[in-house]
Protein backbone atom coordinates (compact mmCIF):
# COMPACT_ATOMS: atom_id res chain seq x y z
CA UNK A 1 0.00 0.00 0.00
CA UNK A 2 1.36 3.16 -0.97
CA UNK A 3 0.24 4.95 2.02
CA UNK A 4 2.26 3.08 4.23
CA UNK A 5 5.53 4.40 1.79
CA UNK A 6 4.35 7.87 2.59
CA UNK A 7 3.06 8.59 6.34
CA UNK A 8 5.59 6.02 8.37
CA UNK A 9 8.80 7.27 6.91
CA UNK A 10 10.43 5.41 10.13
CA UNK A 11 8.89 2.33 9.53
CA UNK A 12 11.85 -0.39 10.44
CA UNK A 13 9.89 -3.65 10.45
CA UNK A 14 7.55 -4.40 7.83
CA UNK A 15 5.25 -7.92 7.68
CA UNK A 16 2.58 -8.02 5.06
CA UNK A 17 2.90 -11.35 4.84
CA UNK A 18 -0.20 -13.86 3.45
CA UNK A 19 -2.89 -10.89 3.02
CA UNK A 20 -3.93 -11.35 -0.43
CA UNK A 21 -2.22 -8.48 -1.82
CA UNK A 22 -2.40 -7.85 -5.97
CA UNK A 23 -0.42 -4.80 -7.68
CA UNK A 24 3.23 -4.09 -7.89
CA UNK A 25 5.81 -2.49 -5.47
CA UNK A 26 5.85 0.90 -6.06
CA UNK A 27 9.52 3.29 -6.38
CA UNK A 28 8.29 5.07 -3.18
CA UNK A 29 9.00 1.75 -1.42
CA UNK A 30 13.21 3.72 -1.43
CA UNK A 31 11.62 6.25 1.29
CA UNK A 32 11.73 3.62 3.88
CA UNK A 33 15.33 4.58 4.90
CA UNK A 34 14.73 2.92 8.16
CA UNK A 35 13.52 -0.10 6.82
CA UNK A 36 15.49 -3.21 8.09
CA UNK A 37 12.82 -5.93 7.81
CA UNK A 38 10.23 -6.17 4.59
CA UNK A 39 7.62 -9.39 4.17
CA UNK A 40 5.30 -9.40 1.44
CA UNK A 41 6.00 -13.05 0.88
CA UNK A 42 2.58 -15.00 0.05
CA UNK A 43 0.13 -12.70 -2.04
CA UNK A 44 -0.53 -11.89 -5.39
CA UNK A 45 2.66 -9.06 -6.25
CA UNK A 46 3.53 -9.02 -9.70
CA UNK A 47 5.18 -6.66 -11.82
CA UNK A 48 9.12 -6.21 -11.00
CA UNK A 49 11.00 -4.91 -8.03
CA UNK A 50 11.86 -1.37 -8.66
CA UNK A 51 15.94 0.02 -8.84
CA UNK A 52 13.99 2.15 -5.70
CA UNK A 53 14.90 -0.98 -3.41
CA UNK A 54 18.61 -0.04 -3.54
CA UNK A 55 17.46 3.01 -1.80
CA UNK A 56 17.18 1.42 1.71
CA UNK A 57 20.26 1.11 3.14
CA UNK A 58 19.48 -0.59 6.57
CA UNK A 59 17.63 -3.07 4.89
CA UNK A 60 18.38 -6.93 6.26
CA UNK A 61 15.66 -9.12 5.56
CA UNK A 62 13.70 -8.99 2.35
CA UNK A 63 11.25 -11.54 1.68
CA UNK A 64 8.88 -11.65 -1.23
CA UNK A 65 8.72 -15.50 -2.40
CA UNK A 66 5.62 -16.78 -3.47
CA UNK A 67 4.27 -14.31 -5.79
CA UNK A 68 4.05 -13.28 -8.70
CA UNK A 69 7.15 -11.08 -9.50
CA UNK A 70 8.14 -11.35 -13.24
CA UNK A 71 11.05 -9.35 -15.44
CA UNK A 72 14.63 -9.43 -13.40
CA UNK A 73 16.45 -8.68 -9.97
CA UNK A 74 17.51 -5.25 -10.20
CA UNK A 75 21.38 -4.12 -10.07
CA UNK A 76 20.84 -1.95 -7.23
CA UNK A 77 20.38 -5.02 -5.13
CA UNK A 78 24.33 -4.51 -4.66
CA UNK A 79 23.41 -1.27 -2.53
CA UNK A 80 21.68 -3.29 0.28
CA UNK A 81 25.02 -3.83 2.11
CA UNK A 82 23.55 -5.02 5.18
CA UNK A 83 21.58 -7.53 3.58
CA UNK A 84 21.54 -10.51 5.58
CA UNK A 85 18.05 -12.38 4.07
CA UNK A 86 16.72 -12.71 0.88
CA UNK A 87 14.04 -14.64 -0.03
CA UNK A 88 12.30 -14.54 -3.74
CA UNK A 89 11.50 -17.93 -3.98
CA UNK A 90 8.83 -18.97 -6.29
CA UNK A 91 8.34 -16.47 -8.37
CA UNK A 92 8.87 -15.95 -12.38
CA UNK A 93 11.79 -13.74 -12.36
CA UNK A 94 13.86 -14.03 -15.24
CA UNK A 95 17.37 -13.69 -16.15
CA UNK A 96 20.52 -14.19 -14.32
CA UNK A 97 21.20 -13.02 -11.25
CA UNK A 98 23.57 -9.55 -10.95
CA UNK A 99 26.35 -9.31 -10.39
CA UNK A 100 26.11 -7.04 -8.02
CA UNK A 101 24.44 -8.95 -5.38
CA UNK A 102 27.96 -9.83 -4.53
CA UNK A 103 28.58 -6.44 -2.57
CA UNK A 104 26.00 -7.90 -0.30
CA UNK A 105 28.48 -9.17 1.50
CA UNK A 106 26.73 -9.85 4.94
CA UNK A 107 24.51 -12.11 3.18
CA UNK A 108 24.19 -15.41 5.04
CA UNK A 109 20.72 -17.08 3.59
CA UNK A 110 19.91 -16.41 -0.05
CA UNK A 111 17.15 -17.95 -2.27
CA UNK A 112 15.99 -17.82 -5.40
CA UNK A 113 14.49 -21.34 -5.84
CA UNK A 114 11.74 -21.89 -8.35
CA UNK A 115 12.11 -19.03 -11.05
CA UNK A 116 13.40 -18.59 -14.28
CA UNK A 117 17.02 -17.87 -13.95
CA UNK A 118 19.94 -19.33 -15.68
Amino acid sequence: PMEVYTSLPYLSYLDFSDNGFAGTIAPEIGRLVDLEHFNLTSNSIGGSLPPDIGDMPKLKVFHMSKNLLGESIPKTIGELTKLRDLDLSVNMIKGTVPYELGKCTQLSSLRLGWNQLF
